[in-house]
């Protein structure tokens, strides 16, 4: 692997890249609120160069202001003041490294959020609404307003080259205003920007001739591109393609292929049912019918689906979004021949939750976004050997025991079960969820690497055992235990635990008629494994809405595949008893109780959290942590960064 072409120099357009690994724009959320690059978008970036990516492309500047012109609310933008100053101080970073930069230039149109542009109303070639719940009805852009953000683009690029930017990328992907005029679904304009392609394509054809007259020599200039849009009524692949080739002829030197609009979002984010590579179909169709090099985001998580996709001929270069978050050393681990040491993004979508109201964040790398902050020349070495003691190995456990060693304690990690993981284990078995055992495989050999004792199988019960162990201190990561409340017939022998069921080696009923009580995302998990077992799966809820507040692609993903199986929905269903063969519930929109039968009872109520040992290590050690699901948290985003702090800060 580490002599493979993916670490050989490489031609992007007239960019020489040292491999064939970038990172993609993503809307992470660090600029400073003047909306110029500040310190810590600066140190993301420079993270990800040190970590061995060969180009790194920026989240979206805006182009103008005063034109609904901001697509999240945390946005850069290259039409204010100070923002050349700004990019060049990160384009001097990122170089340090080897790296090249390009600056990703974005109008919203349609899709901009009137609530974060001042209440203005959305701009749009055309007064055509995408079909989408959170899309509002633009205006039609006047021909002059479509002159001004013309020249906005082309000086926002100029400005981005003065600052020493390798090259420029215009967003025409996902819906926004660039695609809005090429595409015919959104632009029935009548004068000189809509009607024939050529018209449609105008638009495009002027910011390319103005940036290209301006263009410095060995500098490019791209376009993030919609292949197709996967969706009835959407652009097709063939549509794609004349799109490429058009820009072949404008002097595009590559594109950054996508798909998507905010009609099917998903499909632009791949949720963890996704296979890898699941975009090469038409990937590979669009790239030997348009004689451009492409690169492209395509649910890639590890390096030896990278080396296939380029020797097979579907990409030129890699493009990793999220994994380049849960690991911006995955680059430099792959070229050493340490893949088992990435720590592989798990499609939780926890980082497109959190952007949408704030900053980034990773349920993998707590340290993302923050990285101005916490880095190897902050970190404390003051361990000096003292003992720390880590009782829980699953994600909670697992990261305070890799921050506490790196900082030179002494770290012992216990945990009863006979493998490491915890929750990480019961999230990892249904579709696509094998990606949670690869980032297993990072922490194993990052606990490996760094000297982490791991005791399994182990309980620590007295004070007197953690006295033993002479601890300078105990952090407590023993997670949560699943919810069984005292409702007549729980006890019985038809009912089980969800959790239970998705431990490995766990026995699955077979051709039973199931009752699944919780619709929660660990709910609809063990839907999926008892359904693919040939059962019958009913699923009740107390809540109006199957899992209610879950992260919506990976929810939509996972209740596509339980159709298949046939599964039932029955929300408002608040549980009663179990008797009989049968399950009672109060059906809260009419106040009845209602009774269905069942062969088995399967609860996935929610989790309390695990403190049984708190007290006696209370008794035994005069600091004790407590991290994690133990302390109510219930998400692993929540577990790792909780434990992150109080490793950091021992």
């Amino acid at each position: 692997m580490k002599n493979s072409i993916l670490f050989q120099k490489t031609m992007l357009g007239p960019l020489e890249l040292k491999n064939r690994f970038a990172t993609p724009p993503m809307a992470i959320g660090y600029c400073d609120s003047d909306r110029l690059l500040g310190e810590r978008e600066i140190a993301y970036y420079e993270a990800r160069a040190k970590g061995g990516f060969a180009l790194i492309t920026s989240s979206a500047f805006a182009v103008t202001e005063g034109l609904c012109d901001y697509v999240v609310p945390i946005q850069c933008s290259m039409a204010v003041p100070g923002a050349q100053e700004r990019l060049a101080k990160a384009v001097e970073r990122i170089h340090k490294y080897g790296a090249k930069f390009v600056v990703q230039l974005l109008h919203p149109g349609r899709q901009a959020p009137s609530v974060i542009n001042g209440g203005a109303q959305p701009l749009a070639p055309s007064a055509i609404a995408e079909d989408s719940p959170i899309c509002e009805e633009p205006r039609e852009l006047t021909n002059e307003e479509v002159k001004t953000i013309v020249k906005g683009f082309i000086d926002s690029a100029k400005k981005a080259y003065d600052a020493g930017a390798n090259g420029v990328e215009l967003h025409g992907a996902h819906g926004y205003l660039i695609y809005q005029f090429y595409a015919a679904r959104a632009n029935k304009r009548t004068d000189e920007y809509g009607g024939s392609f050529e018209n449609r394509m105008r638009f495009i054809k002027e910011i390319a001739d103005g940036i290209n007259a301006i263009k410095p020599e060995g500098r490019s200039l791209s376009m993030r591109q919609n292949a197709t849009d996967l969706f009835e009524g959407g652009m097709t692949l063939e549509e794609g393609i004349q799109v490429g080739n058009y820009l072949k002829d404008l002097g595009f030197d590559y594109i950054n292929l996508s798909c998507g609009t905010y009609v099917n979002a998903l499909m632009a984010s791949e949720p963890a049912p996704m296979s890898e590579g699941c975009r090469s179909d038409w990937i590979k169709a669009y790239r030997d019918a348009v004689d451009l090099p492409i690169s492209s985001v395509n649910h890639v998580k590890r390096p030896e689906t990278a080396l296939k996709l380029v020797e097979d001929g579907v990409l030129d270069v890699i493009s990793l979004g999220r994994p380049s978050l849960a690991d911006p050393e995955f680059v430099n681990k792959a070229a050493e021949g340490r893949s088992e040491a990435i720590f592989n993004c798990i499609s939780c979508c926890a980082c497109l939750d959190s952007c949408t109201v704030g900053p980034a964040k990773c349920s993998l790398n707590p340290v993302l976004g923050m990285e101005y902050l916490y880095n190897d020349e902050t970190i404390k070495k003051d361990g000096n050997g003292r003992q720390v003691v880590v009782i829980g190995g699953g994600p909670g456990g697992m990261e305070a025991a890799i921050v506490a060693a790196k900082r030179g304690f002494k770290v012992t990690l216990i945990d009863s079960a006979d493998k490491l993981g915890g929750s990480l284990i019961m999230a990892s078995k249904a579709t696509g969820k094998d990606k949670v055992s690869w980032a297993l495989e990072g922490f194993s050999t990052a606990l490996k690497d760094l000297g982490v004792e791991v005791k399994l199988n182990t309980e620590i019960n007295k004070a007197e055992e953690i006295k033993a162990l002479e601890p300078y201190a105990v952090i407590l990561a023993t997670g949560s235990k699943p919810i069984h409340p005292p409702i007549p017939g729980l006890d019985g022998d038809k009912v089980y635990l969800a959790h239970n069921l998705l431990k490995d080696g766990a026995e699955l009923p077979k051709g039973q008629k199931i009752a699944l009580v919780g619709s929660g995302m660990t709910g609809l998990e063990c839907a999926e494994v008892l359904a693919e077992a040939g059962n019958k799966i009913v699923m009740y809820d107390m809540l109006d809405e199957i899992a209610k507040g879950a992260n919506l692609p990976n929810k939509v993903a996972i209740m596509g595949i339980l159709g298949k199986y046939g599964v039932e929905y029955k929300t408002e269903h608040k549980l009663e008893k179990v008797a009989d063969s049968k399950v009672y519930f109060e059906n809260l929109s009419t106040g009845e109780t209602v009774a269905d039968e069942a062969d088995i009872v399967v609860l996935s109520l929610g989790v309390k959290p695990d403190k049984e040992q708190l007290e006696a290590l209370e008794a035994g050690c005069d600091k004790v942590f407590l991290v994690g699901d133990c302390t109510g948290s219930g998400k692993i985003i929540e577990a790792t960064a909780s434990a992150f702090e109080v490793a950091w800060n021992l």
